[in-house]
C-alpha cells in the first residue's frame, strides 16, 4: 500500500471507516511504515488533549459567531455615521464663523469708508463758509487803507 493520506489516518483513528479492507491495509502500512506511524502518534496525542480539555460547544455556535460578527461591522457603521455628522457639523461651524467674519469686517471696512468720506468739522464749516453769501458782511466792514 502507499502511503495513505492524512485525511485517511485522521478517519481511521476516529473510526470513521466503513470498509474494513481499507482498515486492515492501513493497520498493516501502519506497522511497516515509520513515517505513517509517526502521523498516526502525533494524531493520537492531539486526540488526547482533546479529550483532556472539556469545551462546551453550543449546537449554534456557527449562526452566534457571525451574529456578532454583523453586530460589530453594525457598530462600526454607527462610528462611521457618528463621525461623518461631527465632521459635517464642524465644517458648518466653521463655514458659519467665516462667514460671519467676513461680514463684521466688510462692515467695518464699510464704516471706515464712510468715516473717511465724511469731512472733519474744519472742513465742513470752511466749504459752508464758502458756499454763504458773505458779501454785505465784507461791505460793511471798513478797510483801513494806507
Amino acid at each position: 500500500m502507499k502511503h495513505p493520506d492524512k485525511i485517511l489516518i485522521s478517519k481511521f483513528i476516529d473510526n470513521e471507516i466503513v470498509d474494513q479492507k481499507k482498515v486492515e491495509e492501513i493497520k498493516k502500512h501502519l506497522s511497516s511504515c515509520e513515517i505513517c506511524r509517526k502521523i498516526y502518534e502525533q494524531y493520537l496525542k492531539v486526540n488526547k488533549l482533546v479529550d483532556m480539555v472539556d469545551l462546551e460547544v453550543s449546537p449554534d455556535l456557527y449562526g452566534e459567531f457571525f451574529q456578532k460578527r454583523i453586530n460589530a461591522l453594525s457598530n462600526q457603521r454607527n462610528s462611521l455615521k457618528i463621525s461623518l455628522s461631527f465632521a459635517l457639523v464642524l465644517i458648518l461651524v466653521f463655514i458659519m464663523s467665516f462667514s460671519i467674519t467676513l461680514l463684521t469686517g466688510r462692515k467695518s471696512i464699510e464704516k471706515k469708508y464712510q468715516v473717511a468720506e465724511k469731512k472733519s468739522i474744519v472742513e465742513q464749516s470752511f466749504s459752508s463758509f464758502l458756499s454763504e453769501d458773505y458779501s454785505n458782511i465784507s461791505k460793511s466792514v471798513n478797510y483801513i487803507t494806507k
